[in-house]
C-alpha cells in the first residue's frame, strides 16, 4: 500500500509539473508546449502502469494477470501515441503545414495497426498449456499415482503432445476414452508409484 501511495503521489507531482509548465508558456512556444504535454502524459501513463503492476503482482501472478497487465500497458501507450499524433494533425492544420498533418496521420495509423497486432498476440498468450495448467496437470498426475503410477513429467509431456488445449484433454477423458488413455500411458510413461515433493514439481522445466 505504501508503494502504491508513493507512485500515486509521484504521478500527481509529475502531472502538476507538466501542467504548470504548460500554463507558464505565455509566448506559446511549441517546443515548450510539447515538452509539457509529454511530461503530463508520462506522469499519467507511468502512474497507471505502475499502480496496475503493483496491484496485479500483489495478488497471485497468474497468466490471466500477466495478460491483463499487457492489455493495460498497450492501452496506455496506444492512447498516448494517438493523442500526440492528433496534436500534430491539429498543429499542421492551424499552420497550414501539410507535411505535419501527414506525419500526425501516419503516427495515428501506425499506432492503430501496431496496437491491433499486439492485442491479437496478447489475446493468444493465455491459450493452450500455460504454466498454471501444466502445474495443475502435474498435480493431478501426482494424485493419481496411488492408482496408476506414472512418470509425471513424461505424463504431462505426452498429454501436451496429444491434446492442444486443456479443454480438449478434459473432453477426451469423458466416457470410455479415459481407460484407453491410461492404457496408453502405462506403456509410454511407466515408473511405478512415485511421490514428488513440491520443490521437485516446481523445478521441472517444461
Amino acid at each position: 500500500m505504501i508503494k502504491i501511495l508513493a507512485v500515486l503521489l509521484l504521478a500527481i507531482a509529475g502531472f502538476y509539473l507538466g501542467y504548470k509548465l504548460y500554463k507558464s508558456n505565455k509566448e506559446n512556444d511549441q517546443t515548450v508546449s510539447m515538452y509539457a504535454t509529454l511530461t503530463m502524459i508520462c506522469a499519467l501513463v507511468g502512474g497507471i502502469v505502475l499502480i496496475s503492476y503493483l496491484l496485479l503482482k500483489g495478488s497471485p501472478w497468474t497468466g490471466e494477470n500477466k495478460v491483463l497487465m499487457r492489455y493495460i500497458l498497450l492501452f496506455c501507450l496506444a492512447v498516448s501515441f494517438i493523442y500526440l499524433g492528433g496534436k500534430l494533425i491539429i498543429r499542421g492544420r492551424k499552420g497550414d503545414d501539410r507535411l505535419t498533418q501527414i506525419a500526425g496521420l501516419s503516427w495515428v495509423l501506425v499506432t492503430l495497426l501496431a496496437s491491433g497486432y499486439a492485442i491479437s498476440y496478447v489475446s493468444k498468450m493465455n491459450e493452450g498449456w500455460t504454466p498454471e495448467r501444466q502445474k495443475a496437470l502435474m498435480d493431478k498426475c501426482i494424485e493419481q499415482n496411488a492408482s496408476y503410477g506414472y512418470d509425471c513429467p513424461c505424463f504431462v509431456e505426452e498429454v501436451m503432445k496429444k491434446y492442444q488445449t486443456n479443454e480438449a484433454y478434459n473432453a477426451a477423458m469423458k466416457g470410455g476414452n479415459e481407460d484407453k488413455f491410461h492404457e496408453a500411458m502405462d506403456t509410454l510413461c511407466p515408473c511405478g508409484v512415485k511421490s514428488y515433493s513440491e520443490s521437485e514439481v516446481e523445478s521441472i522445466d517444461f
